[in-house]
């Protein structure tokens, strides 16, 4: 089984990921960090030189990968991986899902000044993040559960994604659209 963790940039996917796995004994997978080691450069090179179409393409394809992997793993996914119909497919085949849930305010505050963030290479950050957080929210609402994480400890995160988990079919699959 997989448990995917979606969400915005800048809301923990990726630190309450590791912290998750361990505490289940399960592998991490950050889709980002794939995507990077693969193509042999960061996230934000591959967004400069070769386009967004061409990383969502390869974010496709791992996702793909980690999903087809016959062991259990928390999986970091990027902020974008919602906005592909064949992207939530793949995740409710091959498990549950998680939208870490935060207010601009806080994404902000942890994004803004962050070089590695090519979305948000931009001179109104507070604008750009408002408007792609309109865009994605429908498809977050998708999960089937959501965790607030805004000035939240990554224990107390980890302590809510348990209790959704414990609440959701444990089948992939039996849960639906939200």
């Amino acid at each position: 089984m997989k448990l995917y963790l979606v969400g915005f940039m800048g809301v923990g996917k990726s630190t309450v990921g590791a912290t998750l796995a361990e505490h289940l004994g399960w592998e991490l997978r950050d889709l980002d960090e794939m995507i990077a080691t693969r193509a042999g450069k960061p996230v934000d090179s591959i967004f400069a030189e070769d386009g967004e179409p061409t990383f969502r393409d390869a974010e496709t394809r791992e996702l793909a990968f980690v999903a087809a992997l016959p062991c259990n793993a928390v999986v970091a996914t990027g902020g974008g991986i919602v906005l592909r119909d064949e992207n939530w497919a793949l995740m409710r085949r091959s498990g549950l899902s998680i939208w870490l849930q935060a207010d601009v305010a806080t994404i902000l505050e942890r994004v803004r000044d962050d070089p590695v963030r090519p979305l948000l290479a931009v001179p109104d950050c507070e604008s750009r993040v408002t408007a792609l957080l309109a865009e994605r929210e429908p498809r977050y609402r998708m999960a089937d559960a959501a965790v607030w994480v805004a000035s939240r400890s990554v224990d107390a995160i980890v302590e809510d994604i348990l209790s959704a988990m414990e609440s959701l079919p444990s089948s992939p699959g039996e849960v639906g659209p939200r």
